[in-house]
């Protein structure tokens, strides 16, 4: 009778969703524009050849964008669109941005700004039980963790779709998409046909977008996770899989969200299984995990089981943020082992590689790639901790608060050049940078104009480097609703 019960309340709410479209759409617009300038220059945390995509969250994506374009028309419970149109600098390199005002005056290329400018674009249903998405959006399963290994707003979008549902304490997410098969913009990147056979007559197997040999591939991404709401606890269970194919071959198993993907796949799938938790005892104090499992041994059952490593990662992390007290504080400590989301196919046993299945988002440029860790913030190899707090005073549009972070990145641990199965043992053994940031900021907002002062100070093996950014910015409309 519950399960009965259940469908019928979900049936009932879509039907009083569906009720809202007596009203009138809603169309909100806005435009920002902020520009940012860094004095000094902060020290980078990579400087090998092959890297994990840190420098380039630091020193290029963190920058706000100059010009943002904001466009929403729809139902606030129901169906609408929405669209964000941003303006960023052209990327030109690994070098950390002064600014983020596109350089003007270049010979054929007066406007050095990303063409790609689109970072949200949606069709979207919201409803009490249900919520579908369809386009290119940004996904969030930290559960409040900065350094989620699920689907985080470090990703800067998804392109496909994404489903929740809820039915009583149960709730579900599901979420197919597709990464662009771009090579690494002026860098190191995989081989896609390492350890192929260069006498078969379909030989390259795979192949980059702008390859003149080998057909494109494509990268499918699928996650589902499904937990449950104890009443003050919710646990979660997620698979996360990556394919890429010869001939392109996509099951339709491979997407389905109500099965077990790790017992149904048909041919070799990069798959993390990851289980999380958020334990809120009291209003404001809330207690938050993630564990994953990237490859298992079964010897630590008792099953013999002489060829899989054990990769593993965890973060956790405790916020308190009192409901009626301005200030709010964050502390999180995290691991990935040295070949977390580097499966690439490849086993003592058999010689396959599919370096294309590794977990790398490409986010699209100009020139290329932007080489990401899809499911970690620093890439395999890395222990860090992190302290962040915030004030305010109570005066309206002011704030101030602290960012620290303490990082050990292991050197030889990467995405791109880590073997999976070879030199375990070296690249655990190869030196460990020691990094920290320490970032202090105060900022004030008045009528749409904002600015915000922030110093820093960043550390890395024995060298220190101080630096500041400043940013101003104006907002224009936003809160305002217009109506047809």
């Amino acid at each position: 009778m519950r399960v009965w019960r259940n469908i019928v309340l979900l049936v009932s709410s879509l039907v009083l969703s569906a009720a809202v479209f007596a009203e009138e759409p809603t169309l909100r617009a806005s435009l920002e524009v902020e520009y940012e300038r860094t004095l000094g220059s902060p020290i980078p945390v990579e400087t090998t050849e092959a890297k994990s995509g840190i420098d380039i969250q630091r020193g290029y994506l963190s920058y706000p964008p100059f010009a943002t374009l904001d466009l929403f028309y729809g139902y606030q419970e129901g169906l609408f669109f929405h669209s964000v149109a941003e303006v960023r600098p052209q990327y030109v390199g690994d070098a950390y941005l002064v600014d983020n005002l596109p350089p003007l005056g270049a010979t054929g290329n007066p406007i050095m700004a990303e063409n790609g400018v689109i970072s949200r674009g949606i069709v979207a249903w919201r409803s009490t039980n249900l919520d579908f998405t369809l386009g290119r959006d940004g996904i969030d399963y930290s559960g409040g963790l900065l350094g989620s290994i699920l689907p985080s707003p470090r990703i800067p979008y998804w392109d496909g779709f994404h489903l929740e549902t809820r039915i009583g304490q149960l709730g579900m997410q599901w979420m197919v998409s597709s990464i662009r098969a771009r090579r690494a913009y002026a860098g190191l990147d995989v081989d896609p046909n390492a350890g192929g056979d260069i006498s078969s007559p379909g030989y390259p197997d795979y192949g980059w977008e702008d390859s003149a040999t080998g057909s494109p591939t494509l990268i499918l991404e699928t996650f589902h996770r499904f937990s449950w709401d104890f009443g003050g606890f919710v646990l979660g269970g997620s698979g996360h899989a990556l394919y890429s194919r010869r001939n392109n071959r996509i099951e339709f198993i491979d997407i389905l969200p109500l099965v077990s993907w790790h017992q149904t796949q048909l041919l070799e799938t990069n798959m993390s299984i990851i289980m999380d938790g958020r334990w809120t005892p009291q209003p404001g104090l809330s207690a938050a995990f993630q564990i994953g499992l990237d490859d298992a041994n079964s010897g630590l059952i008792g099953i013999r089981d002489s060829e899989v490593v054990t990769i593993s990662a965890f973060v956790g992390g405790i916020e308190w943020k009192p409901p009626e007290n301005a200030f709010t504080l964050y502390g999180e400590a995290g691991y990935t082992h040295v070949l977390w989301g580097n499966f690439d196919g490849s086993t003592p046993s058999i010689p396959y590689v599919n370096t294309l299945s590794r977990a790398i988002y490409r986010y699209p440029v100009d020139s290329g790639a932007l080489l990401l860790p899809l499911t970690s913030p620093y890439g395999p190899g890395a222990r860090w901790a992190r302290l962040v707090a915030t004030l305010d005073r109570g005066l309206k549009g002011f704030q101030t608060g602290l960012d620290f972070l303490f990082l050990l990145k292991t050197e030889a641990a990467n995405l791109v050049t880590t073997a999976y199965f070879t030199g375990i043992s070296a690249t655990e053994a190869s030196h460990a940078v020691s990094f920290a940031s320490f970032e202090c900021f105060v900022s004030y907002e008045w009528e749409g104009v904002a600015v915000k002062v922030t110093p820093a100070m960043n550390y890395r093996d024995g060298k220190t480097g101080f630096f500041a950014s400043f940013a101003i910015g104006y907002r224009f409309g936003g809160p305002a609703l217009f109506k047809y």
